[in-house]
């Protein structure tokens, strides 16, 4: 099964944990978007809310609660269409950037063109020297004080979700990726860092893992697919969307991703981020150590500006539009 339709699915998190009914285990439920997406009053810039970041203009906290038009027309998300659950950066800027949240669903419609009903959009601005792309993304703190992974032998924390590209469009080197991000804590040393997995990516860029480093510090990224070191995809899983051909088939369509980050997994993170630093910047080899403190669910826009240049230098062949909806999103410890 390639592709999954609808909501249905989130059973699947616990029916089925590499072959053992999750029934017969512990659980500790970090996040349920069924209670949490429910509308976006308050939540932006907040733990489990909707936030904007590499964008170079005010933040999501400035966008407005409107009803001028229908962020559906864009995300296809069917989320109620009140002022309660859409905020838009320009109320007259038809399509311009906006989020939406409610009825266990979130979605965003990212627009990184400038237009006469939209002056005033990411393209037009002048961009700070580092600001290269857009970063939309919904979640936040997982409010968790165990130290996951220290609960069994075979403790591990699962993520979920349904994730639908619903508009896709833009130029010839628009390069645009979503993914997971999560925040780790080492509480033996008060050390925090961040993993990404991938789950669509236009571009041809494989199923590659490492690390790098970011605006955040060093950082560790895989994705969801097998014989990932990582992560570890369960039973009817997808495996991540990645290059044009895939990408634009799966447009429309309701993607089912269920993975999970092992005792094992984790080691292997923790040896590549450590690889190479010295001891003063290491973190713990021991996986009881480490906590789950974040998730975001992300979309970045990339490449839209060519850096180190100065302002107003961007790269025009990278704009697009961008729909995107997340639902069924579930975080859990199973032990």
């Amino acid at each position: 099964m390639k592709y999954l339709k609808g909501i249905a699915h989130v059973a699947v998190l616990v029916l089925s944990v590499n072959g053992l009914s999750a029934y017969a285990q512990s659980a500790i439920w970090h996040r349920s978007s069924l209670s949490e997406y429910n509308n976006t009053v308050g939540k932006a810039h907040q733990p489990k809310g909707y936030f904007l970041f590499n964008h170079g203009y005010a933040d999501a906290t400035t966008f407005t609660p409107s009803t001028n038009w229908n962020v559906n027309d864009f995300t296809n998300a069917g989320i109620p269409f009140t002022a309660n659950n859409q905020v838009l950066r320009q109320v007259n800027g038809y399509g311009s950037t906006a989020f939406q949240m409610g009825d266990g669903k979130a979605a965003y419609f990212l627009n990184s063109y400038r237009s006469s009903a939209d002056p005033l959009n990411e393209v037009g601005l002048d961009m700070l020297n580092t600001d290269t792309k857009i970063d939309a993304a919904f979640g936040g703190d997982v409010n968790n004080i165990t130290n996951n992974w220290s609960l069994s032998p075979s403790a591990q924390v699962c993520l979920s979700t349904v994730y639908t590209m619903n508009y896709w469009s833009g130029e010839s080197d628009k390069a645009v990726q979503s993914y997971w991000s999560v925040f780790l804590l080492d509480t033996s040393l008060n050390k925090g860092f961040n993993l990404t997995i991938k789950l669509w990516a236009n571009r041809e860029e494989g199923k590659w893992e490492g690390s790098g480093g970011s605006e955040i510090g060093k950082y560790v990224y895989t994705g969801v697919w097998n014989g990932a070191r990582f992560t570890t995809p369960q039973v009817h899983s997808n495996e991540a969307i990645l290059g044009a051909t895939a990408t634009s088939n799966a447009l429309g369509q309701n993607v089912w991703f269920h993975t999970c980050i092992t005792r094992q997994n984790l080691a292997n993170i923790i040896a590549e981020y450590n690889a190479g630093l010295s001891a003063a910047d290491r973190i713990s080899t021991n996986v009881d150590h480490y906590q789950l403190r974040g998730v975001f669910n992300q979309t970045e826009m990339m490449k839209l500006r060519w850096p180190n240049t100065g302002p107003g230098n961007y790269n025009l062949n990278a704009r697009s539009h961008v729909g995107v909806t997340w639902q069924s999103h579930d975080i859990v410890t199973l032990y």
